[in-house]
């Protein structure tokens, strides 16, 4: 895990590239099959925490979650592997959740 940290102008604009990715995804749903908006979702919370390694928020944990993630946007779209990866995930983050 790299320790940069991103200048404030650079972390802003990362950020607001990535609202505007939330944004115009959001709109998007509308005219896509339902289940783009996991994929979305997933993907939107890899991007912002690929964005808090970057700028040297991360620990541990967040890595192996934006890996996990990774892992998870390369897979295929089946919906019940994808539910399980999920729920696992959830799991995963309220025990973290708890530790915090």
């Amino acid at each position: 895990m790299k320790k940069y940290k991103m200048e404030p102008t650079e972390l802003k604009n990362e950020l607001f590239m990535l609202v505007s990715y939330v944004i115009t995804s959001a709109r998007g749903l509308y005219d896509e099959p339902d289940n783009y908006g996991i994929f979305r979702l997933i993907d939107s919370a890899g991007r912002l925490l690929a964005i808090m390694e970057s700028a040297g928020m991360s620990d541990d944990f967040i890595a192996s979650l934006r890996e996990q993630i990774d892992e998870e946007r390369e897979s295929s779209m089946d919906d019940d592997a994808q539910k399980r990866h999920l729920d696992a995930m959830v799991l995963k983050i309220a025990r973290e959740l708890q530790k915090r």
